[in-house]
C-alpha cells in the first residue's frame, strides 16, 4: 500500500495510460504508442465490421422487398448506427494517430514538470487522475451493463417464455431460415449450440435423403470444425460473453492496481 501511497502523479499518469493502450490493443488501434503501425488486428477489425454492415443492409432488403416487414428497417439500423458509432471512432484515432500520441506525450511532459513543483500543484495533480480515472470507470460499467443485458435477454425468453429471439438479427445471404436446412444454418450462424439445433430440428418433415444428411451433420457436430481465434479460444457469442467476463474482471484488478 505504501508504494502505491508513494507513486508520483506522472507515474500514476503513465500507469493510467497503459491500461488504456492494453484495451486499445485488442481492436488493433494502439494510437498512444509513438511507433504504431496497422496491424493484422486492425484489418481484422475492418473485415468483421464489413461483414457486419454487409449482412444488416441485405437483412434489410430481405424484410422489405421479399418479407414486406418495414419494420425490420428501423431494427436494423438501430444496430447500424450503433457500429457506425464505433468505426467512426476507430478511423479518428488512426487518422490522428500522431496527434494523439503527441498528445499522450505533452500530457506526460506536463504532469513530471508541474509536479516538481509546491504541493498543492501535486494535489490537484492526482485529484485530475482520479476524476478521469472514475469517468472512465463509469463508461465501462455503464458498457458492461448493456452487453450483459443484451445476452441475458435471450435467455431469459429461451427459459422463462419458450420463444428464441437472436441477439442480433442478421440474414445469411442464401439461407433461408423458413426452411427446415436453413433454419439449421441459421440457428448455428447465431448460435455455437450445434447439437442442440440439429435434434431439435424438424427433422421428420424432411424427405429419406434429408433426414440422413441430419444425422450425419448430428454426428459431425459432436466434434465440429470451428473457428478460433489465434488457435487459444472459438470465435463464437459464448466465448463473447466470456471475454466480456474476464475484461470486467480485468478491469476491476486495473483498476486497484492503478489506484
Amino acid at each position: 500500500m505504501a508504494g502505491k501511497q508513494n507513486l508520483t502523479p506522472s507515474e500514476r499518469f503513465a500507469k493510467l495510460m497503459n491500461v488504456i493502450q492494453l484495451f486499445a490493443k485488442l481492436v488493433g488501434a494502439n494510437v498512444l504508442d509513438p511507433n504504431f503501425r496497422l496491424n493484422s488486428l486492425t484489418a481484422i477489425m475492418y473485415i468483421l465490421c464489413f461483414g457486419f454492415f454487409s449482412f444488416n443492409f441485405y437483412t434489410i432488403y430481405v424484410g422489405v422487398f421479399i418479407d414486406n416487414k418495414y419494420t425490420i428497417i428501423l431494427q436494423s439500423l438501430c444496430i447500424i448506427t450503433v457500429g457506425v458509432q464505433g468505426v467512426t471512432k476507430h478511423m479518428s484515432a488512426l487518422l490522428n494517430a500522431k496527434l494523439m500520441s503527441y498528445i499522450c506525450s505533452e500530457l506526460q511532459n506536463l504532469y513530471e514538470e508541474f509536479e516538481c513543483k509546491q504541493q498543492s500543484y501535486i494535489d490537484l495533480l492526482n485529484n485530475n487522475l482520479v476524476l478521469v480515472k472514475r469517468t472512465i470507470f463509469v463508461l465501462f460499467q455503464v458498457n458492461f451493463i448493456l452487453t450483459v443485458a443484451a445476452f441475458a435477454i435471450p435467455i431469459f425468453y429461451y427459459l422463462v417464455l419458450n420463444e428464441e429471439i437472436d441477439i442480433i438479427k442478421l440474414m445469411v445471404p442464401g439461407v433461408d431460415p423458413n426452411t427446415a436446412k436453413g433454419n439449421i444454418t441459421y440457428r448455428i450462424f447465431h448460435n455455437d449450440d450445434i447439437t442442440d439445433i440439429v435434434y431439435d430440428c424438424k427433422w421428420y418433415d424432411l424427405s429419406v435423403s434429408e433426414q440422413k444428411m441430419v444425422l450425419i451433420m448430428l454426428r459431425v457436430s459432436q466434434n465440429p470444425p470451428i473457428m478460433t481465434i489465434g488457435d487459444l479460444m472459438p470465435l463464437s457469442m459464448n466465448t463473447a460473453l466470456q471475454l466480456t467476463k474476464s475484461i470486467y474482471t480485468i478491469a476491476m484488478l486495473l483498476n486497484e492496481f492503478v489506484q
